[in-house]
């Protein structure tokens, strides 16, 4: 497949992944805009790569900071970063005899409850740079991650979080991950 097709399928996913999570929620309808007034295309696509690149950085702050929420056990900072009750489901590989891999879904206020009451140090990040796509109101941001529990390696894989603009900015609708021994 290629980058482009890859790019669209991944960006599918997440759009179903965050319609998933939305469920009967629509829009409210918003005034039909104004006619506007033609601008040279040029400026057009300067003005679009300046609104990706401060939308894609944007995107990249709101997961930062839900992992440095994370290391601090910061549950109240994390609520703020999603926009409502998100989706959460981690793939793990088959168990022994297993016909396919471990899907493994947590419910959002059991997260945010183990979260208040950990005791032990977390650390999540990314080990390189991860690939942000962006759509309109829609961004997917796609990692491979590294885990550690009390500063040893606990598990690794890829992180998958779907989010979307709202009102109050870029807000985490899904994250998925795969888990994978360190």
């Amino acid at each position: 497949m290629n980058g482009r097709l890859a790019t669209r399928a991944l960006l599918s996913l997440a759009t179903l992944a965050a319609a998933a999570c939305v469920g009967a929620a629509s829009p409210s309808a918003s005034p039909a805009p104004a006619t506007p007034t033609p601008t040279p295309p040029a400026a057009r696509a300067d003005a679009a790569d300046a609104a990706d690149a401060a939308d894609e950085e944007a995107v990249r702050a709101t997961v930062a900071a839900f992992f440095a929420a994370l290391e601090q056990h910061d549950a109240a900072a994390i609520e703020r970063l999603v926009a409502f009750a998100p989706t959460l489901l981690s793939v793990a590989p088959a168990a022994a005899g297993a016909p396919g891999p471990q899907l493994q879904p947590t419910e959002w206020k059991r997260f945010v409850a183990s979260l208040r009451a950990a005791t032990r140090a977390y650390r999540e990040q990314f080990v390189e740079p991860p690939t942000v796509l962006l759509d309109g109101d829609l961004a997917v941001v796609f990692g491979r991650y590294r885990f550690d529990l009390d500063g040893a390696p606990h598990h690794r894989g890829v992180d998958a979080f779907t989010l979307a603009r709202t009102a109050a900015g870029w807000r985490i609708v899904a994250i998925a991950d795969t888990r994978l021994p360190p």
